[in-house]
């Protein structure tokens, strides 16, 4: 298995604002960051938030953030960073969703 989607129970508890967001489950979902391909570790909880990566996980994908020129820098690999309205960077995780529709196509069939 190439790991997509895989599920796993969760009993983490996440504040975001004034409430409290249970976690509903634990995922580890493929990414696509600087063109390189990462499984990344993500909780799924029951409000309505981006997805979002801790320090933790941008310090183990060896991540530079270049805030002047709003770029991001994995393993010598450069990508422009945009930001929403509300002034947080975003960055793309999706290479080519044909390449990951193809991926998820070949899991089903394993």
């Amino acid at each position: 298995s190439s790991g997509i989607n895989a599920e796993y129970g969760c009993a983490r508890t996440f504040k975001f604002g004034k409430g409290a967001s249970v976690c509903k489950e634990y995922k580890v979902l493929p990414v696509y960051m600087c063109g390189v391909r990462h499984m990344l570790e993500v909780y799924v909880v029951n409000c309505a938030v981006p997805l979002l990566l801790s320090l933790k996980q941008m310090r183990s994908l060896n991540m530079i953030l270049d805030c002047k020129n709003d770029t991001i820098l994995i393993n010598g690999v450069e990508e422009k960073m945009t930001y929403t309205d509300s002034g947080h960077y975003t960055i793309p995780i999706l290479m080519d969703a044909v390449y990951v529709l193809e991926e998820l196509k070949d899991v089903g069939t394993n």
